[in-house]
């Protein structure tokens, strides 16, 4: 059976992101993709192979020139073996080394393939990927199916990557932060879109300068963060990027409202007061610092964090030492990332949850270190983190 509709689910994020196109006379650009395949359904599928096309040519749509397809590389997930098809530059079809491989549970973790090296063409666009599933689905019956990705090529040396909120949950009370990863090149320009509540209106802020934005919300937010050279209404590189921050106890919106009789207003609620900083904000430089606290009230610490560099490590340790207890071993809980090593894409990293009596010394330590052979790009951010304090009843960590 054929079907145009696939029943795993594919993405092929980019290294760099967008990936540099080739400047002539000079040495090509490099650059990877990573294909993840995961299974959203709730059938457990059996994949009998996987054939990945990259588009080869000279033009937007393209990734690289036939004659240097020769030179990919690729790397897979273990019990798959690819191979490049002979005689045909550009395709590579993956298959599983026995049946527990083929079997792709429903939330495993994702297959990937890693095609490095690819000596990207010097046509600014959006090439093409084509993925060809054969598989069998929970009924037996064999299917295939296909999918066409694009993957943006843009300016050579411009990045932007890694666009998240500080805090996925705000308060009105307080002001919401994205940031990004961004290096810029000549012609290009970033705008950040997003629905301004305050003024009812959409709006376009240019931070081609910028690698973060504070903003007052009053509701839930989606932001776009857009990159293009060019004219905006005809860009010859164009590049969008989404993220979104929930906005707890938000302003009440209506488009049409009619009244019969008296409205009253029966009351107002009392703003939240600003809360202590838990977590450092985002830094270029090396971070070691240490804060205690004691808990008004029983609680709950949580908190994520993430590198973005392979040359950089972070680490959160958190002490809680209960009340009235001098004999008892305090909690301690520590979450860390490993840029050698961390390979999430667009996710907030490792997180934590630790509980609080009340009373408690609670003793927050952060370790953000980067290599000193290491020079990241000019105001380029190292790390993201949050760290949240949720009171079970009334009460605030108050700083000692």
């Amino acid at each position: 059976m054929t079907d145009d509709q696939p029943l795993l689910a594919y993405a092929a994020p980019t290294t760099p992101s967008p990936l540099p196109v080739s400047v002539a006379g000079s040495e090509p650009a490099k650059g990877s993709l990573t294909v993840t395949v995961t299974n959203s359904s709730d059938a457990e599928l059996t994949c009998n192979s996987i054939t990945l096309e990259l588009s080869l040519g000279e033009e937007a749509g393209d990734f690289t020139p036939v004659h240097r397809a020769g030179g990919i590389k690729i790397d897979h997930s273990p019990g798959w073996a690819v191979e490049w098809v002979e005689d045909e530059p550009g395709i590579a079809t993956a298959s599983p080394n026995d049946q527990g491989s083929a079997t792709v549970q429903p939330g495993s973790p994702s297959l990937s393939f890693e095609l490095s090296n690819i000596a990207v063409n010097t046509a600014e666009g959006d090439a093409r990927l084509s993925i060809e599933e054969d598989l069998e689905d929970e009924n037996g019956d064999s299917r295939t199916g296909r999918v066409v990705l694009y993957c943006t090529k843009g300016p050579s040396g411009l990045t932007l990557a890694d666009f998240r909120p500080l805090r996925q949950v705000v308060p009105t009370t307080e002001d919401a932060e994205v940031v990004w990863q961004f290096t810029p090149t000549t012609g290009s320009t970033v705008e950040l879109e997003y629905f301004d509540a305050g003024t009812g209106k959409p709006k376009t802020v240019d931070v081609t300068g910028s690698r973060n934005h504070r903003v007052r919300l009053y509701q839930d937010t989606t932001f776009a963060l857009h990159a293009y050279t060019g004219d905006k209404d005809a860009p010859t590189f164009d590049y969008w990027l989404f993220t979104f921050v929930t906005v707890s106890e938000p302003y009440l919106t209506t488009k049409d409202l009619t009244v019969g009789g008296a409205l009253s207003l029966l009351g107002r609620r009392q703003p939240h007061p600003t809360q202590v900083e838990l977590a450092p904000p985002p830094t270029t430089t090396t971070v070691r610092t240490r804060k205690k606290f004691r808990a008004r009230t029983d609680g709950l610490l949580t908190g994520s964090l993430r590198t973005f560099y392979r040359h950089t490590n972070a680490k959160l340790t958190v002490t809680v030492e209960p009340p009235d207890a001098p004999d008892t071993e305090p909690h301690v809980a520590q979450i860390h990332c490993d840029g050698r090593v961390d390979k999430r894409v667009y996710a907030p990293g490792p997180s934590l949850a630790v509980p609080v009596p009340k009373g408690s010394t609670v003793t927050i330590k952060w370790d953000l270190v980067k290599s000193a052979k290491f020079t990241e790009p000019e105001n380029t951010f190292l790390f993201a983190a949050d760290l949240r304090w949720h009171p079970f009843g009334t009460g605030d960590l108050v700083p000692l």
